[in-house]
């Protein structure tokens, strides 16, 4: 099986045309990570990261020919998430 490249096909200009958009995309958006590790993050499941993708939740950006999440955008939905959040209930028996 070929190896994939994460490098777009064509000239090094487009190579480095790609390279100062990823540059300015992790400046406006305090960073990218991957749908996987936004996944850890939020503490849910890499399919229902991808749900929240596709439904519009959170800005996705193309690079490289992989997908990135803006941090900023997940740290709101991390805090949205939280207050959201009620505390669980844990249950002691006596012994």
């Amino acid at each position: 099986m070929p190896k994939r490249s994460v490098l777009p096909k064509g000239s090094k200009e487009a190579g480095r045309s790609e390279w100062k958009r990823f540059r300015q995309l992790i400046q406006e958006h305090e960073g990218l990570v991957l749908p996987s590790h936004a996944a850890f993050y939020l503490g849910v499941s890499r399919t229902r990261m991808y749900q929240i993708m596709e439904a519009g939740h959170l800005p996705v950006f193309e690079c490289f020919g992989r997908q990135y999440i803006g941090c900023d955008a997940l740290d709101v939905m991390y805090e949205m998430q939280k207050e959201r959040r009620t505390p669980g209930f844990r249950y002691s028996y006596a012994t």
